[in-house]
């Protein structure tokens, strides 16, 4: 689990080691901007799982490429460059936002209609024509179907990786980039008895991964 979150933005990554050891691909930073995106006041507990968040083999070793291509372009860009190299750089930076894996997030809630309600008032674009139209009432009875939960994929939220020296100075600039998720909404008590009790091991499973 890559982060869990209780009551406070503060929790997000307990647990972890301060150097992002544990084999996190995605920044904690990354997944408390997320997190931010989203109704966080009502959000109970918060974790992220698969390719996107946890290091493996074959998407580490692609990002280590992708990583020293950057490199070699930034001291390209340090030595001169023209506007076409600017804009060259501009598109590669698109193609590696797209490169990267979707992050994806389990969100649990006390009580999911309220949640669904803000949060179409904060991403609308995050759900289907449909949802849109008829609300967080009808969303929370298509949620109650199967295994409780709700998931909005290929949401784009964005997230900002400071650029300034770690000081926690409040002047330390950053940079913004976009990134892909999907995330799951289920309430509270539905997430606590699928756990203690395996009720259908959705969300036990997606622990495990």
């Amino acid at each position: 689990m890559a982060m869990a979150k209780e009551g406070k933005r503060d929790n997000v990554g307990e647990g972890e080691s301060e150097n992002g050891a544990g084999g996190e691909l995605t920044p904690l930073s990354d997944l408390q901007d997320i997190l931010n995106e989203f109704p966080i006041n009502d959000i109970s507990h918060a974790f992220g799982y698969g390719s996107g968040v946890f290091e493996q083999k074959v998407v580490n070793s692609d990002l280590g490429d992708n990583s020293k291509s950057r490199k070699f372009k930034s001291e390209e860009k340090e030595n001169g460059s023209d506007g076409a190299d600017d804009q060259n750089q501009q598109q590669q930076d698109q193609q590696q936002q797209q490169q990267q894996p979707m992050i994806d997030l389990i969100l649990s809630t006390s009580n999911a209609k309220q949640w669904h309600d803000e949060n179409l008032k904060m991403n609308p674009s995050h759900y289907a024509l449909l949802p849109r139209m008829f609300g967080a009432s009808f969303i929370s009875q298509v949620q109650d179907v199967g295994a409780g939960v709700y998931f909005n994929p290929m949401a784009v939220v964005k997230t900002t990786t400071s650029t300034g020296a770690d000081t926690g100075s409040s002047t330390s600039s950053g940079t913004e980039s976009l990134r892909l998720v999907k995330y799951g909404i289920i309430e509270d008590e539905i997430l606590k008895s699928d756990l203690q009790n395996w009720d259908c091991m959705y969300i036990a499973g997606r622990m495990h991964k």
